[in-house]
């Protein structure tokens, strides 16, 4: 099973030398899936609004998967430069600086010139931006980031929250979205398919003891989540079990998303007909931490392509010629089994022949299905 996503820090110290208890993180998840696209290899954004940064020394992200540099890009950018995504994102009417020569972009809401807070841009590619490191060979991924980096050296912006915003698109996303493979699918899930998402967040019972630890010591600390945004992204005809888990749900604006999910030319990913269901768990009264977050939702999909049409074909040919035998023996009579026995026997072998071709193609579209 999946491991949780997990956030720690290191508290900076004030004058008397006390921990201060301001910083808290708001985190955003988005989940694309089964969005009808060439490449159905799952896609994952995650945000972090990191509120009273100066508060924090350290902070680190833990992926329950393995994934390299390569697999990172930036999204604050592409926020950035339009304020329609930026609006549809955070479901406010906000207006951004240029990012491209600081890398950081103030955030503005309505006519105000005050930010509410800074988009900070990523490079993946920089160690002191943030450290990628792997954690017990290739079970989990440590990000790493520096508040000092993040925040703005010239203090030209009077705020003290950031937020950062990046995609992973690696085939271990498939831990993600795992299919299931019922014991009649030969026959059931050829066309159709079964798919859990099950995911944590600071979810201490799911992890490791030893990832615990590491997550703990060394001035350590769980960071305080305040809220958390979960987005499962799937296309129309995807039926999505929404009992619980997910709370509302809404069609995309396509001409606002399709420059976010094609931050490159070749993609080629189209945001008509895809809903966005939505759950979140926001801490209460006067907390500031949600503590863990579990989420587990099931969907089915109906693909129809030549993996799943010609098991079925073979599957009708087989059934018509053993319909066919049955009725020449019928007719044949036990009378005239020997002299036909040539002709049976050659009908026989064809049987078994057609048979055992239907489970290769069966076991091969089966094979292919869980490839995804």
């Amino acid at each position: 099973d999946l491991e949780s996503f997990a956030l720690a820090y290191v508290p900076s110290n004030d004058k008397n030398g006390e921990n201060n208890e301001h910083f808290f993180v708001k985190v955003n998840i988005n989940l694309w899936t089964q969005c009808g696209w060439n490449d159905e290899t799952p896609v994952l954004d995650i945000g972090l609004m990191l509120s009273h940064l100066s508060d924090a020394k350290k902070i680190r992200l833990y992926l329950p998967f393995q994934v390299e540099k390569e697999n990172f890009e930036d999204l604050c950018e592409c926020l950035s430069k339009d304020a329609n995504l930026l609006g549809a994102v955070f479901n406010e009417l906000y207006t951004s600086t240029d990012i491209t020569t600081t890398k950081r972009a103030a955030v503005t809401k309505g006519l105000s010139e005050a930010p509410e807070f800074i988009l900070y841009k990523l490079d993946f590619s920089s160690a002191d931006d943030v450290k990628v490191s792997s954690y017990k060979n290739g079970k989990g991924t440590f990000l790493d980031f520096d508040p000092q980096v993040i925040r703005d050296p010239s203090k030209e912006y009077s705020c003290d929250k950031y937020y950062l915003r990046f995609r992973i698109q690696s085939n271990v996303l498939t831990d993600c979205v795992r299919e299931y493979q019922a014991p009649n699918r030969y026959f059931e899930t050829l066309v159709n398919s079964t798919y859990m998402i099950d995911m944590r967040f600071n979810n201490t019972r799911s992890m490791d003891l030893s990832l615990v630890q590491q997550l703990t010591q060394n001035d350590y600390h769980l960071a305080p989540i305040e809220g958390l945004h979960f987005l499962l992204m799937a296309k129309v005809d995807v039926d999505v079990d929404t009992n619980g888990a997910l709370t509302s749900s809404r069609v995309l604006e396509k001409d606002i998303w399709n420059s976010y999910v094609n931050l490159k030319a070749d993609e080629n990913r189209a945001t008509e007909d895809i809903i966005a269901y939505h759950s979140s768990k926001k801490a209460g009264g006067n907390a500031n931490d949600i503590g863990s977050w579990e989420f587990f939702t099931r969907l089915k999909t109906g693909r129809c392509s030549k993996n799943t049409i010609i098991p079925y074909l073979v599957l009708l040919i087989l059934i018509n010629v053993g319909c066919n035998f049955a009725f020449n023996i019928w007719l044949t009579g036990l009378s005239g089994i020997i002299p036909n026995l040539l002709s049976i026997i050659k009908q026989v072998g064809s049987l078994i022949l057609i048979v055992v071709l239907a489970w290769l193609l069966m076991r091969s579209s089966n094979g292919k299905s869980k490839s995804r």
